[in-house]
């Protein structure tokens, strides 16, 4: 598994958390064939993680910053993933036409924003996507687990896009800027929304500069 990082230590982190601190529990059941988004995939922990998991699952994976991508598309094919996982080199955005996008020093803080951990980043440009967009191309219409951590970019694609309007998502980890990037927006605004179609959304590390939200539908609508 290749995690040859420019800055080591925050392939560290994401390892740490998704693995060892289990922030995205997902219940194990080999039975099932799932349906898995990643977005913000980096170079592929939570990706690799759902597929041990979830082994029968199908999984998009997609990652805007081209340097994690080449990684992550290198662990894809080394680890024999390429029938079960499909990446996308993509920005996820509600807008359309090529996208900015900052490339932080650190990999894991690049951001469509100009703001924190990519303040001064690189300026590159990126074919976006819309969440609708991205189920629309693999032919979904619902999806088991749906997991976002795109440094801010969050209330943009959820808010903006009628995502669970048009589509059924049984259980959403969304990791926000409780003060968001993005000044049209606030964090009561995306939890409200949220509510709305969720019975049951709690709220991890509530106290933290950038929580992470789980929402689950009790049923299963087929």
């Amino acid at each position: 598994y290749d995690t040859s990082y420019v800055e080591q230590s925050s392939a560290a982190h994401i390892f740490s958390e998704i693995f060892i601190g289990d922030c995205y529990p997902l219940a194990e059941n080999n039975k099932d064939k799932k349906v898995i988004v990643d977005i913000g995939a980096n170079i592929g922990l939570f990706t690799f993680y759902a597929h041990m998991k979830i082994p029968k699952s199908k999984i998009i994976s997609v990652e805007a910053n081209p340097n994690n991508f080449k990684i992550l598309e290198k662990n894809i094919n080394e680890n024999n993933l390429n029938d079960c996982v499909r990446i996308f080199n993509n920005v996820i955005s509600s807008s359309q036409g090529k996208q900015p996008f900052y490339l932080s020093t650190n990999p894991g803080w690049s951001s469509s924003y100009n703001k924190r951990g990519a303040e001064n980043g690189e300026m590159i440009y990126l074919e976006p996507l819309s969440l609708s967009k991205l189920f629309q191309l693999n032919s979904i219409n619902r999806v088991d687990v749906l997991k976002i951590d795109i440094e801010g970019a969050e209330y943009d694609i959820l808010l903006n896009d009628n995502i669970f309007e048009n589509y059924y998502v049984k259980e959403l980890f969304v990791e926000v800027d409780r003060q968001p990037r993005d000044e049209r927006y606030s964090y009561s605004q995306l939890i409200n929304y949220l509510q709305k179609y969720y019975k049951k959304v709690t709220i991890n590390n509530s106290e933290s500069a950038y929580p992470l939200i789980h929402c689950r539908k009790q049923k299963y609508i087929s």
